[in-house]
């Protein structure tokens, strides 16, 4: 599923990340026996809206894989044979929503998204290509022109019938859903086309059993704005409204209003490429790459020639460090405030390309050569130099990289214990990309125009990854049924709020069964006189917390409900005006349980992310004994 090196430290780790998996327990291991598999194959919902004037084009695409811990954990593989039994995948799925005619304007379509598809009798899980895993990395993309997808259609690729049900149509009223065909692959579409790309992933493996356990209720999704600029989209959870969309509800117009100002003389991103899309005759089709995609399109000459932006942003490295120099014939002095940051990046990248060169088990032969347009894709693309290594995506770990060799993390075994240096790093990479705002130099020497194209205020103004270690909204692991995508405007969103991560508040309530107690069941929140307010959201069995990521409207009523049904109620008055909680934002006055002593439990901590960031939390003690 990966889309290009950006994600590669991000998204695509094959399993729940730290933080994902601290809503689960930590479940003990055991002698694994062997288990029946599932008769019912899950199913998830996506649901598209075109709010805009013109057709779009969705086209849903599955990934290769050589090892699916997805289908290991769904066909209960002992860890003893998941060496073997690795339901490799060396084919794509892909399926052209509604082809030919499209999405038309206002309407929206709802698709059944199956686990997975058995495409034989017989499914072997030792063999390549016996199964379509439709939840384990899918691209949604969406064009607003048949340019270059015609061409992929007819491509001459012979449709797929599985054994089982592949993606459908729902069973939704109003949903403008035709027949569905699937269509099998070795190479994904490419990015040269008029398309937002937008990604997801259903349920996730829980590697602390044997065999693995499947989290169903989880969506994972980000639309790619870290690799392009296309079209307005938002998405969010289907089935959860406590989470605000991600993305932008702007209209196609004006969306393509600020990206002609964003390349207009006057603007910041004057002469700043864009994509070189077959066909197209159409100056209102613009794709703006990301900065790392900028580099590696000059390189591959997939874009529009590098112009006064680009060549600026290279001159600001080549008139600080002379390593850079070959790159521009640009001869304006150095700011000094950005300089010791420059120093420190390109110091950190060299020297993982050390490492790179000392490590036996990368290929000599295919060794890259360090050029500063080579250094530099990697800096904005915040990838490391792994290329022909033998442990693929993890070698040569950035976060493992240090000039210090006895720094204890270098040998950790735990790819998410990092350096000092990685950790010092963070910050100073950060105010770069964010040099617009930063630095007293930063309208002239901007580090990576296109972050202020996606966050500025004269732009695109959007909590969206605009690199790859942005603090902004990307990537979003939720509870869901599904997804919603909404394309030129908000109409199918449950929560029209944009989700703000440090509005969020995590409600972490004790665990019942360390105590033999009732396990917590569901929750739910609403406004202040609600008539029957009740808890919609099902929480897994050992969860012990959960996120109200975008109230709308405080204040608001929180209600719980155990495994007995017993209800526990308190109100949030609201978040002061630095998005945190006051401490005694809990009204215990009107807070109930079953047990009064429940409620003086009730308080609100305020913690510290890796990032610095300061996150709401209200802590509760486990149910109380059942009477």
């Amino acid at each position: 599923m990966i889309t290009s090196a950006l994600f590669k430290h991000l998204k695509y780790i094959p399993l729940l990340s730290p933080l994902c998996l601290s809503l689960y327990p930590a479940l003990s291991h055991g002698d694994c026996v062997p288990q029946d598999n599932v008769s019912a194959i899950p199913t998830k919902v996506i649901k598209i809206y075109n709010n805009t004037r013109s057709t779009i084009y969705p086209v849903i695409e599955t990934s290769t894989n050589s090892t699916d811990e997805w289908l290991q954990a769904e066909f209960k593989i002992c860890k003893s044979e998941m060496g073997t039994k690795k339901f490799p995948h060396t084919q794509l799925y892909r399926v052209f929503v509604n082809w030919p005619q499209g999405l038309g304007s206002g309407n929206f379509i709802a698709l059944n998204v199956p686990f997975y598809s058995t495409l034989y009798a017989n499914s072997n899980p030792v063999e390549p290509d016996q199964y379509i895993d439709w939840w384990n990395g899918g691209r949604l993309k969406i064009y607003d022109s048949t340019l270059t997808l015609t061409e992929a259609y007819n491509s001459g690729k012979s449709p797929i019938m599985p054994q089982t049900l592949g993606l459908s149509c729902a069973s939704v009223p109003g949903s403008e859903c035709d027949q569905l065909t699937i269509f099998a692959d070795t190479a994904a579409l490419t990015d040269e086309s008029p398309s937002q790309l937008t990604e997801y992933t259903f349920g996730g493996a829980i590697r602390a059993t044997d065999p693995y356990t499947m989290a169903y209720q989880d969506v994972d999704y980000d639309i790619s704005y870290v690799d392009h600029l296309h079209l307005p989209i938002a998405m969010s959870p289907l089935g959860n409204r406590y989470i605000g969309y991600s993305g932008t509800v702007k209209t196609n117009q004006q969306f393509s209003l600020i990206l002609n100002n964003f390349l207009a003389t006057t603007g910041i991103g004057f002469g700043w490429p864009t994509f070189i899309i077959p066909g197209n005759k159409d100056k209102n089709i613009i794709k703006i790459p990301g900065a790392y995609n900028a580099i590696q399109g000059i390189v591959g000459q997939t874009i529009t020639k590098q112009g006064k932006a680009i060549t600026k942003m290279f001159g600001l490295w080549a008139n600080c460090i002379p390593f850079y120099r070959p790159l521009t014939g640009l001869k304006e002095a150095c700011p000094k405030d950005m300089q010791p940051a420059l120093n420190h990046v390109h110091n950190f990248f060299m020297q993982n390309y050390i490492q790179y060169k000392n490590d036996p088990t990368c290929d000599p032969a295919h060794r890259v050569a360090l050029k500063p347009m080579v250094m530099l894709a990697q800096i904005y693309g915040w990838v490391p130099f792994n290329q022909y290594c033998q442990k693929g995506a993890a070698a040569n770990s950035l976060c493992k990289t240090s000039h210090d060799r006895t720094d204890p993390a270098i040998n950790n075994p735990d790819p998410t214990v990092c350096t000092v240096e990685y950790y010092q790093l963070h910050q100073a990479y950060r105010k770069l990309e964010y040099s617009y705002k930063e630095y007293r130099t930063g309208q002239q020497y901007n580090f990576n125009p296109y972050v202020e194209l996606i966050h500025g205020s004269n732009y695109m103004a959007m909590d969206a990854y605009a690199f790859s270690i942005d603090d902004a909204v990307g990537n979003m692991q939720e509870l869901g049924t599904g997804l919603i995508i909404a394309v030129g405007g908000p109409k199918g969103l449950v929560n029209n709020i944009p989700f703000n991560p440090r509005r969020a508040i995590m409600v972490n309530l004790g665990d019942p069964n360390a105590l033999n107690r009732p396990e917590w069941l569901g929750y739910g929140a609403c406004d202040l006189g609600t008539v029957n307010c009740k808890p919609d959201m099902t929480l897994l069995p050992h969860t012990t917390s959960f996120k109200l990521g975008t109230i709308k409207k405080f204040p608001t009523q929180v209600i719980i409900t155990d495994a007995l049904q017993r209800q526990y109620k308190f109100e949030i008055s609201g978040l002061s005006k630095d998005n945190t909680l006051p401490p005694n934002a809990v009204n215990k006055a009107t807070c109930t349980a079953p047990d009064n002593s429940w409620c003086e439990g009730v308080y609100v901590h305020i913690s510290t992310d890796e990032n610095g960031h300061k996150v709401n939390n209200i802590q509760g003690p486990p149910p109380p004994v059942a009477k």
